[in-house]
């Protein structure tokens, strides 16, 4: 007797049918809600335009209200800029959009920047 051969494209409809016959996770809904219109915040570069160095944990705010954190910032010597990463809702991703960073309990203006920061020539 000889053994049975599995074709990947045999492999992948069993695949398709294990996952057909799997139950619905209570977060199956939110996640294919997220999936049909997109994340609910973004994770964007931007640049600090006043005094101040960002760091990891401080808060993001449009106008008065709090809307995302820094992931990470420090002071960029190769752009001679204070740069860093932050969470911002979707609609405001925009490059440009400002936006103020609470920074030791100073407001400080910052903007979006597209990332990478940085391209080296060729």
């Amino acid at each position: 007797m000889t053994p049975a051969v599995t074709t990947a494209a045999a492999a992948s409809q069993i695949g398709q049918e294990a996952r057909a016959r799997r139950p619905t996770r209570p977060s199956s809904a939110r996640l294919a809600a997220q999936k049909e219109g997109g994340p609910p915040r973004k994770l964007v570069g931007f640049e600090v335009l006043g005094r101040g160095i960002a760091r990891h944990g401080h808060p993001v705010q449009i106008g008065e209200r709090v809307v995302g954190a820094v992931t990470s910032g420090t002071y960029a010597p190769f752009l001679k800029k204070n740069i860093g990463l932050c969470y911002l809702p979707a609609a405001k991703t925009a490059v440009g959009t400002e936006f103020d960073v609470d920074i030791r309990g100073q407001r400080v203006p910052a903007r979006v920047v597209p990332t990478p920061f940085y391209k080296r020539a060729k």
